[in-house]
């Protein structure tokens, strides 16, 4: 069952992609970022919260250069239309890594 208070990326798995977030009704305008190895983190949406597809945004794969212990701010315009999110990281992670997002209602 897809979340909407964070997305989870459990190294058990070995896949480096997060849980599904429900994002509908609401805008992805940025992230809480912990402590990280990976220095990328890239999305896939879906619109029936089953098939994910990686987010694309003129013609360029959408990954987003992070730092460790930030927040990093995104653009909402980059996910509308998406129902649920994924987001993966660009490298494998020591251990399980919580992600909170930060939204805004419309």
């Amino acid at each position: 069952m897809a979340s909407d208070l964070y997305f989870f990326i459990d190294q058990s798995e070995d896949d480096n992609l997060s849980d599904a977030v429900d994002k509908r009704e609401k805008d992805l305008c940025g992230l809480v970022i912990p402590t990280m190895t990976s220095t990328s983190i890239n999305f896939q949406g879906s619109r029936d919260g089953t098939n994910f597809y990686p987010i694309w945004w003129d013609s360029v794969l959408l990954e987003v250069t992070i730092t460790s212990s930030t927040i990093a701010m995104l653009d909402p315009m980059w996910f509308a239309g998406v129902n649920y999110l994924k987001i993966g990281t660009g490298s494998g992670e020591a251990s399980d890594r919580t992600i909170y997002p930060i939204w805004r209602a419309f």
